[in-house]
């Protein structure tokens, strides 16, 4: 103990020792700091607002899978480019069609012009149509579990709208008593 006390008074070896312990606490202190674990800065994402008109135009802007039925037919098929091309059932007969404004029956990769669904809504098969008729009027937004609903009565018939997940999946069309449902699948 003597020897520690005589080399502490010695101002040399004092200042040695008193930065050789400093040395000792700065290689500690940042020893720790790149041991100890890093906490990644979290950016927070703005959460990403979708409106109403987005998921319109996303509706008529892409691919989709069509299935609908009324009372008298069964229609399925898909939309891409504004044409519909698929089959329509009604009873026991089931005709391949294209539709890109007129009705045609397609048979061995012709195209034939058509008035045999003439009963049939034609104006529901394409989203664009749709989706022009429903923009010249104001919806009633309504709050259904998870899905949101936009209902329309125009000229006296009444379309819904369902959005599930910021897309338009479900269309149903009702008047004088003929209810159309139309279920959407994007491809």
């Amino acid at each position: 103990m003597n020897k520690l006390k005589e080399v502490w008074n010695n101002p040399t070896y004092n200042a040695l020792i008193r930065l050789g312990l400093w040395f000792i606490f700065f290689a500690l202190v940042i020893t720790f700091i790149r041991i100890s674990p890093k906490q990644e800065q979290v950016k927070e994402e703005e959460p990403k607002t979708v409106t109403y008109s987005d998921i319109k135009k996303e509706f008529t802007n892409n691919s989709l899978m069509l299935t609908m039925e009324t009372e008298n037919y069964y229609v399925t098929g898909v939309i891409k480019d504004n044409t519909f091309s698929g089959t329509i059932q009604s009873g026991e007969v089931t005709n391949k069609v294209y539709y890109d404004g007129q009705m045609y029956l397609v048979n061995k990769n012709n195209k034939v012009l058509t008035d045999l669904f003439a009963d049939l809504n034609t104006k529901l098969l394409l989203p664009s149509d749709i989706v022009s008729l429903i923009d010249s009027y104001n919806g009633l937004l309504k709050n259904v579990n998870d899905e949101k609903s936009y209902s329309y009565d125009i000229d006296g018939a009444r379309y819904v709208v369902y959005i599930k997940e910021d897309k338009i999946c479900k269309v149903t069309y009702e008047k004088d008593n003929l209810v159309y449902t139309l279920e959407y699948n994007y491809l």
